[in-house]
Formats: structure tokens, sequence, C-alpha cells
């Protein structure tokens, strides 16, 4: 670990004391990171990566009682399943670091790079822009979102960050209340399967699709009639 990272977390007496469970997943998690990029050159800065998103995310657990760590976990193993470099990949593992903890933009600057700063940058950018403007009701407003999804992730990585992370999301959305997993729901059919399908991303559209589709009702939702199509969902209510 580097040497001013440890220092940092001195000072915010941040270093954690892992009970033995933790221990075992902290290895386990670290060994599915070095096996999944060892098509990679850069697997110790990816494992330092993981150490730092784990002491980061430490403490905080998702909706369904994991550690929160397993998110950029899944994040960065699809990542590393789609092949993506190793900045993405570190991107991936850091990429709430910045909203949901005590690490900064300079941080990852200082201790990856600025192609790594970049793209968590990228991620976080997208995120408040997606909470800030989604509207199921406008439809200018689901299209203008697309594009500005697009045009802020100026390098086309953080958009594959963004599907990974909404993917694993989706996958766990057996565990929020149920307005929440409709909304999310359809927001993904909204959103993030279009994107998806206009990128050539045919294994997120679909996956995305069918997940969404476990907590909505395909022959009631108001899902607009060009994304019907795209789903391939045929005639139907629209709105």
């Amino acid at each position: 670990m580097s040497f001013v990272f440890r220092q940092k977390l001195s000072t915010l007496n941040k270093i954690p004391v892992l009970s033995n469970y933790e221990e075992y997943i902290f290895k386990e998690m670290k060994r599915d990171i070095t096996e999944k990029t060892s098509y990679l050159k850069r697997t110790r800065l990816i494992n330092f990566a993981f150490e730092m998103a784990f002491i980061a995310h430490y403490g905080q657990f998702r909706a369904n009682g994991e550690h929160y760590i397993t998110h950029p976990h899944q994040v960065a193993l699809k990542l590393a399943n789609n092949k993506m470099d190793s900045q993405t990949v570190i991107a991936g593992l850091l990429h709430d670091s910045v909203e949901d903890t005590f690490v900064s933009f300079d941080d990852i600057e200082r201790m990856f790079d600025g192609e790594v700063k970049s793209l968590v940058e990228g991620v976080t950018k997208v995120s408040k822009l997606k909470r800030s403007n989604f509207n199921t009701q406008d439809e200018e407003n689901i299209e203008n979102m697309r594009s500005l999804f697009i045009s802020m992730a100026k390098d086309w990585r953080v958009v594959i960050i963004k599907l990974a992370d909404r993917l694993h999301n989706m996958q766990t959305l057996e565990h929020l209340p149920l307005y929440k997993q409709i909304k999310i729901s359809q927001e993904t059919l909204e959103v993030f399967v279009p994107i998806a399908h206009r990128l050539g991303l045919w294994h997120y559209r679909c996956e995305l699709g069918d997940l969404a589709f476990k907590y909505v009702d395909a022959s009631s939702l108001p899902v607009r009639a060009p994304v019907r199509a795209l789903l391939g969902l045929g005639g139907g209510p629209s709105a």
C-alpha cells in the first residue's frame, strides 16, 4: 500500500481491524480480481486499487446486508470479463469512492494517474446527472438525458463502467423496496438499455432488459414506442 495513502488513513484513523470473516472475504475478493485481470500487466496496481476501495468503503453495507465492497468488486469483475484495460478496471473499483468515502479525486490522481481520475470524475458526473434529471413523464427529457449521458462521458469507458454498475445493481434489486424496484427498472429500460443498444453492447442491452422486466409488467408499463420496438415488445400502451 502506498505510503502516502497509509499516512492519510492513519491521520483519519481509518485503518480497520478486520475480523476473521472480513479477512477471508478480503482475500477471496482479491484473489478473484487477480485471476480475472491476469490478462493485464498492471495487476499489482489493480490489487492496490482493490485494497484502497476495501478500506475506503469499510463499515458501509448494501441493502442486502453485504459489505459495500461487494459492489465495486463485482463491477470490476464485469469490466475484466469485457477485457477492459487496467485504468477502467481500477476506475470500476473506485467509482463510488469519492461520492461515498473520504477518498478525493486528488488522492486517485496521486495514487494512480490522471486517466483513472478522469474516468472516476466522469462516472461521478453522470451519476449526479441521472439523479437530478430523470423524469419518466417527459420523453424529451429522457432523450436529452441519454444524449447528455453520452456527451458528458467524454471517454466511452465511462459509459461501460456505468453499464456495469447498473447491471450489478439490477442483479441485486430484489433487496430494495417495491417502489424503488419499479422506478429503477423503468429508468433502466428508458435510459440504459437504449444506450447499450446505440453502442452495440448487446450483452448489457439484453441482460438489463431481462432483469428490468422481472419488476415491471411488460404489457402495461408506459414504455415509449421507440423503446418498445427496440425491446421487441410490438404494440401496446405507450406514453
